[in-house]
């Protein structure tokens, strides 16, 4: 057992502080008693030495790993205080590696909650990229909303969520969402920041855009101007990259026009450049009541039609939405 590892876990703060509590100087090379310092759970006091072979592990990260148990390398208050992005770390380290925080951990999160709205909305798009790209996404989203994090980083979005919203099924919603991520990332497919921020995003969306149509606005300038509202409201919060805002927009526009009356708008929308991630996302919609079911069955059959079958649905079609 190394002495460095030991004392480290004692934690003894040596380096400059600012007046707010972060540190001014973290990034250097140093002894492993150095680099222990800088670590944020005891779980991950585990160091290996390439020369010798041999691990370096103190006794109480193994009881914590042994209770599955993840708890601070020192006071979480001003471990928190000192970077609020380690509360995130804290949700990775449980979600991705089954532990359970400590009583302390969590009430301190709770508690500093709101101190990530001071961190910079690219590095907090960063720490979220890991934890709902890993997938844990269902996991890291009950734990969120448990610690008040989500709310705190997707204001938007907890606003339509139960208990501030009755309706259940924009949550039911978010969970296939969530679980379809964690699917694609077990089979090996990759997974698209847009499609889970679009989910994130959609309520308010919706609720803006028909809104706008009740008051006469076109369907094309509602719910592009309830996008655009949306995504420069998070966008001050979690970062959002301007390609990953225009796969929003594709996604969110052609959810209505799923359900357009032109047949040439339906004839040629499977062609657009994000039809496959508009129709998951409009059938996992379909799957909680959020849209007819039977709007993704005429979808799933459209796609393997041939043409002549395809002019006959779309005319079928248009023609019943006409006269209903």
């Amino acid at each position: 057992m190394s002495r460095c590892a030991a004392s480290a876990l004692k934690w003894r703060h040596s380096a400059p502080r600012s007046t707010t509590g972060a540190r001014r100087r973290d990034n250097t090379y140093g002894t492993l008693h150095e680099d222990a310092l800088r670590r944020d759970f005891i779980a991950n006091c585990i160091y290996y030495d390439p020369h010798t072979g041999e691990v370096h592990v103190h006794e109480r990260t193994l009881k914590d790993l042994r209770a599955r148990r993840l708890s601070m390398l020192g006071d979480p208050h001003q471990r928190f205080i000192e970077d609020p992005v380690r509360m995130l770390r804290a949700v990775r380290f449980a979600t991705r590696l089954n532990l359970k925080m400590d009583d302390e951990m969590r009430a301190t999160i709770i508690e500093l909650a709101e101190l990530l709205l001071r961190e910079s909305p690219a590095r907090l798009y960063g720490e979220l990229e890991k934890l709902f790209h890993a997938g844990v996404a269902v996991a890291a989203y009950k734990s969120l909303r448990e610690l008040g994090l989500f709310g705190v980083l997707f204001p938007l979005a907890e606003s339509h969520l139960p208990p501030r919203d009755d309706d259940t099924r924009y949550e039911d919603f978010l969970y296939a969402l969530l679980t379809n991520t964690d699917q694609r990332y077990d089979s090996g497919k990759p997974v698209v920041s847009a499609f889970l921020l679009a989910g994130f995003l959609w309520a308010e969306i919706e609720e803006n855009a028909m809104s706008a149509l009740a008051h006469g606005a076109s369907a094309y300038k509602a719910f592009n101007d309830a996008c655009s509202r949306a995504i420069a409201e998070q966008t001050q919060i979690v970062a959002v990259q301007r390609h990953t805002a225009m796969m929003v927009r594709e996604i969110c526009r052609m959810q209505r026009e799923f359900n357009s009356k032109r047949a040439k708008v339906l004839r040629s929308l499977d062609r657009e450049r994000k039809f496959r991630a508009a129709y998951d996302f409009m059938c996992l919609r379909s799957q909680v009541g959020l849209e007819e079911p039977a709007l993704c069955d005429f979808w799933t059959d459209f796609q393997t039609a041939d043409d002549s079958r395809r002019r006959q649905m779309v005319d079928e079609r248009v023609h019943s939405l006409r006269h209903a």
